[in-house]
């Protein structure tokens, strides 16, 4: 499949959101697992749609323009720096003053009108190369493998180890590549690529510490260039740093091209094509998350109206457990009531508190102990009972009545010795006071 028609694909694919949001209800884990399994294997399947020759090649030039040119850079201008000679009387090489200055694009071939004058390190390194290759305007990025290379070789005081070893890398790798020859990039050109730039960083006798930098990253290419033809991605880390490296290489292709170098022509174009490649992979991760965070969001209110329904539902079934068991205690409590009535002699206070009853919420009564207190408040009930179907419901504690109140139905509730068997709770008063609800409701009864 073509560059062309990949990015051709990944658009198609990526107005198909829908495809991100048709999941089944499942939990928060399933979720989570199945997100990170489709954003996997979406990035693991597009770069399997490139050929595994483009592939290696897009990986070496990285390495060339983002690993060896910086080593490279700071090499060549630790050498060059100290001696601004003004010809090269070692090697009787040429020295280019096309190069410097901007004489080829303001005077041409008028090398009478050129200026000869050599400002700093930079220009001089100019001298030594061709014009097109001397578009630099530093030893940095503008300042790309080729011209460095070509500082190397054409540099008498450099070593001639390094000088073969800049030929080589040259030869076998940097002009390969940016000739876009994609099939020569084989796995054997791949690894032996990996092996000529190792021996070039070794040869520089750089400090420890920035060689094993450098060997580190060289490193890390070559695992991550087996991850991308492999279609293996360990997290986006990969596909994200293979978009920013590419783009880099997008730019510095923009920079050196002309309109009449049809190879960096070339070059430029196939890395703009990986970068749109790289653009729709982030797009596709743009909408898959955002696909995701929706579900994750309905998810959330789903969890949380289930989790509220089965709260609500198991304190009901509490409730209904509480009551039930409250009833046959309470039924237990009444026919015990029944039996001690039949010995209830009645007398004239009876219907005195029965009137009262009849216009108020509660009655208090209040007497001295053995006087028939109990029976009169029982018999009392079991009339209310009887008559009026009055819901009787003997309490223990003053927190029994707020528990059993109902506001739709019609109770009794009967509590002996509201603050105190034989002597005065103060806890008993002091809740009773500070409850709302008995002010509200108990305290509107008569003594």
């Amino acid at each position: 499949m073509s560059l062309s028609m990949l990015i051709h694909k990944l658009s198609q694919v990526s107005k198909s959101k829908t495809l991100f949001y048709k999941f089944p209800r499942r939990s928060s884990s399933f979720i989570v697992l199945l997100k990170k399994n489709t954003v996997l294997l979406l990035f693991a399947a597009i770069p399997n749609a490139l050929d595994d020759n483009i592939k290696r090649w897009l990986v070496v030039g990285i390495c060339l323009h983002s690993v060896i040119s910086p080593a490279l850079r700071k090499y060549t201008d630790t050498q060059i720096h100290p001696g601004h000679l003004q010809k090269d009387p070692q090697t009787g090489i040429f020295l280019n003053y096309e190069a410097v200055n901007n004489n080829k694009a303001n005077y041409g071939r008028n090398t009478a009108q050129y200026d000869y004058t050599i400002k700093d390190a930079v220009d001089l390194s100019k001298l030594f190369l061709q014009s097109h290759m001397a578009h630099y305007t530093g030893f940095d990025e503008t300042c790309d493998s080729s011209a460095l290379l070509g500082l190397i070789l054409k540099i008498a005081k450099f070593d001639p180890i390094i000088k073969s070893d800049a030929d080589d890398v040259r030869t076998i790798i940097r002009n390969p590549w940016a000739h876009c020859n994609f099939t020569a990039w084989d796995a054997a050109k791949f690894s032996d690529s990996f092996q000529l730039m190792k021996k070039l960083v070794k040869d520089l006798k750089l400090s420890l510490n920035e060689e094993k930098l450098i060997f580190d990253e060289l490193e890390k290419w070559e695992i991550n260039g087996q991850r991308f033809l492999s279609g293996t991605i360990h997290g986006l880390k990969l596909v994200n740093e293979l978009r920013r490296e590419t783009h880099a290489l997008a730019n510095y292709a923009t920079l050196v091209a002309t309109e009449t170098d049809d190879d960096l022509k070339r070059l430029k174009k196939e890395l703009i094509k990986f970068e749109i490649i790289f653009n729709q992979m982030a797009e596709l991760e743009r909408d898959m998350e955002k696909g995701f965070s929706e579900v994750d969001k309905k998810l959330l209110t789903q969890d949380k109206t289930l989790k509220n329904t089965v709260h609500k539902s198991v304190k009901e079934l509490e409730e209904d457990v509480n009551k039930c068991a409250c009833r046959d205690f309470h039924n237990a409590d009444i026919e015990r009531l029944k039996d001690q009535d039949e010995m209830f002699v009645e007398t004239p206070v009876v219907n005195r508190i029965s009137q009262i009853l009849e216009s108020k919420q509660s009655v208090l009564l209040v007497g001295e102990p053995g006087i028939g207190k109990s029976m009169l408040m029982h018999h009392l009930v079991l009339q209310l009972h009887n008559k009026n179907a009055y819901s009787i419901i003997p309490c223990s504690e003053i927190k029994d009545i707020q528990y059993h109140f109902r506001k739709d139905m019609r109770q009794m509730f009967v509590l002996d010795d509201i603050c105190g068997r034989f002597t005065v709770s103060l806890s008993d008063i002091e809740y009773f006071q500070k409850r709302g609800f008995f002010k509200t409701n108990v305290g509107k009864g008569e003594e």
